[in-house]
């Protein structure tokens, strides 16, 4: 089964089977189904280390959703790291989602997705993220 690692500026979560931690070592975090859209995507901790462990199948679970709520003003960057050895666009994918479930737009004016994604927020915003599965 696929799987990934992501982790944003000073956290990581690894997700496949996947994980994603978020700031170093720390407590373990189960994903939770259904996470298939963004009315049911998980809310990660906002603080702190944390990791997510989870699985994907792009034939039976072809996309995670986690939810990130600002508490403070500051930049989240999620890093992908493909545990099973794939290339290419059959590798996972990350995208950053505004609340209306458009892609948001990088500074160069492109939909921010790929392997390393950013964000910023004051308190109070959403993004979504969203983890495409890979396929072998």
């Amino acid at each position: 089964m696929p799987g990934r690692a992501l982790w944003p500026l000073g956290a990581a979560l690894f997700l496949g089977v996947f994980f994603l931690l978020f700031a170093g070592a720390a407590s373990g975090v189960d994903e939770e189904e259904p996470n298939d859209g963004p009315g049911s995507a998980q809310a990660l901790a906002t603080q702190g280390s944390f990791v997510v462990l989870g699985s994907a199948s792009a034939s039976t679970d072809p996309a995670d959703y986690f939810r990130w709520t600002f508490l403070d003003a500051s930049v989240v960057e999620v890093i992908l790291t493909s545990t099973w050895g794939c290339a290419g666009s059959a590798c996972e994918n990350l995208s950053v989602l505004e609340p209306n479930g458009s892609s948001l737009i990088d500074p160069f004016g492109d939909p921010m997705n790929g392997a390393d994604v950013y964000f910023s927020g004051i308190p109070g915003d959403v993004y979504y993220i969203r983890l495409a599965a890979g396929s072998p």
